[in-house]
C-alpha cells in the first residue's frame, strides 16, 4: 500500500467509482490504498453527504498549508536539528528550545 498524500488524480478515480456505486472496498483495492485512508478520505473530504474530487482535493490541501503554518509536521532541517543539538548540549531545557 502506498504511503504518499492522495493526488487530484486519485481523488477523480475515487469520485467516479463512487459515482458509479462501487463500495470503499473496491476502490481501495483499484487504486492501491487502503481501505481506511478511503474511508478517511471520503469522511473529511465529502461536503452535504456527496464527494467532489475538486472541493475535496482543495480541503485537503487547506488542511495541509494550516498545519504547516502552525509547524505541525515539519521536518526540521540539518541546521535547525544542530541548533537544537548545541542548545541542549548547552543544558537548556527542551521546554525552551
Amino acid at each position: 500500500m502506498r504511503t504518499d498524500k492522495i493526488s487530484l488524480e486519485e481523488r477523480i478515480k475515487i469520485q467516479g467509482m463512487l459515482e458509479s456505486g462501487r463500495s470503499q472496498a473496491d476502490i481501495a483495492q483499484e487504486i492501491q490504498r487502503s481501505f481506511t485512508t478511503i474511508c478517511r478520505e471520503i469522511r473529511r473530504n465529502s461536503t452535504t453527504g456527496l464527494y467532489d474530487a475538486h472541493v475535496a482535493n482543495h480541503m485537503a490541501l487547506q488542511r495541509l498549508d494550516s498545519r504547516e503554518r502552525r509547524g505541525i509536521g515539519r521536518l526540521l532541517s540539518q541546521e535547525e536539528k544542530q541548533e537544537i543539538l548545541r542548545l541542549r548540549s548547552e543544558g537548556r531545557s527542551k521546554l525552551f528550545i
